[in-house]
């Protein structure tokens, strides 16, 4: 046994603009995506940490249910470690393998995540590393949306643009 116990991605071209997975985590997401879901769960994450040799995998129950308990963790854990163990880019070098809820404010990382929290206050930093947080009202397949930021005296006017312009999309309010 191999194990030790940011990023779903439905079509790479809509989420190329906003966290494109390493080959490794593609390579995993394509390994365990099955399997998570024929458990009920969605895979939301994943974030593989070479030097550290981590693999870390972030589940939700749905959109609206993102509720996850240890019991449901350590079952996702039992099922995808004997997946990735038989994945041969991770050699026979031991991984250790985190399979963890949301959190509060998870990162969004594609087209079809953020569509899930429209009109949801989104933390954003943009292309130059500013951030700021806006609601975002209107996302196309293509990446255009509509916005407002949020500031201390409210919404400002709405703003269209391409998702190309932010380098980080993370809720900030949680939904439960």
């Amino acid at each position: 046994m191999k194990a030790a116990c940011s990023f779903y991605y439905e079509d790479m071209k809509n989420v190329a603009q906003i966290c494109k997975p390493s080959r490794v985590e593609k390579q995993i997401i394509e390994a365990i995506e099955g399997t998570v879901t024929d458990l009920g769960y969605e895979l939301w994450d994943i974030n593989w940490l070479a030097r550290e040799r981590i693999v870390r995998v972030h589940i939700s129950k749905t959109a609206t249910d993102l509720s996850i308990t240890h019991s449901d963790c350590i079952t996702v854990s039992k099922a995808v470690s004997e997946v990735i163990d038989e994945l041969s880019m991770l050699g026979e070098t031991a991984y250790h393998l985190e399979v963890s809820s949301l959190g509060s404010n998870p990162h969004i990382r594609t087209l079809n995540q953020l569509k899930q929290f429209l009109e949801c206050e989104l933390e954003f930093t943009d292309i130059s590393g500013k951030k700021s947080t806006a609601i975002v009202s209107k996302i196309e397949t293509d990446g255009t949306m509509q916005w407002e930021k949020v500031g201390e005296t409210g919404r400002d006017s709405l703003t269209e643009g391409h998702i190309s312009e932010f380098q980080r999309l993370r809720l900030k309010e949680a939904r439960f």
